[in-house]
């Protein structure tokens, strides 16, 4: 299968919130919105599928959409994104030094494992990701770095296992990751965009 941006953003979402088994793949968020205006018709555009959209039954607020595919599952098992992979998910090697297709990757882990908030009382933007795994983070740290932003990565330990945070500080990293990155989850991106609407009519009202 050939590798276009919006395979690899799909990758990216998988990596970030997706389950895939021997036959099914499925992404589970609270951000319905997401789900329906970006995510379906993402595999609608790639795989000609439909997923289906249902509330979690556990009643948990969140919502699962999932379809059928023995093929992209395989594929996806051979790119190590088969489940579970909390500790092993990476950044697939078919699209390792291809730049274009590294950046949709990052967009999908972004739009699903990412945030965008600010410090209590203090308008100050922070982009966060967290990750179990090692080799997920450090990745994502390489392109964010490669494209002129200065992602810190730091690590603590959670129940027993270790924890990697990806963080990139303040309005300039969080302009530079909009115009090079950027999201296209809904929620996210109209945070991000708040943010930086506020601080240039700040700016504004200081000078």
């Amino acid at each position: 299968m050939k590798i276009t941006e919006d395979f690899a953003y799909f990758l990216g979402i998988i990596a970030g919130d997706g389950y895939v088994g021997d036959r099914t793949i499925e992404v589970k968020t609270s951000d319905y919105k997401f789900l329906r205006d970006v995510y379906v018709p993402l595999i609608e555009r790639l795989f000609n599928k439909t997923p289906s959209l249902i509330p979690e039954s556990s009643g948990i607020k969140a919502f699962r959409a999932y379809f059928g595919s023995k093929e992209l599952c395989k594929i996806l098992e051979m790119m190590r994104l088969k489940s579970p992979k909390t500790f092993t998910v990476s950044m697939p090697d078919e699209i390792i030094g291809k730049i274009k297709l590294e950046i949709a990757f990052t967009r999908g882990v972004f739009d699903t494992d990412g945030s965008v908030h600010s410090r209590k009382n203090r308008n100050y933007p922070t982009i966060n990701l967290d990750s179990r795994s090692t080799n997920l983070i450090h990745s994502l740290e390489a392109v964010v770095n490669s494209l002129g932003m200065k992602g810190r990565v730091t690590k603590s330990m959670n129940n027993g296992k270790p924890l990697y945070y990806l963080r990139l500080y303040g309005f300039g990293q969080l302009a530079r990751f909009s115009s090079t990155i950027g999201f296209l989850n809904p929620y996210k991106a109209k945070k991000a965009i708040g943010f930086l609407k506020n601080h240039h009519r700040a700016r504004g009202l200081a000078e």
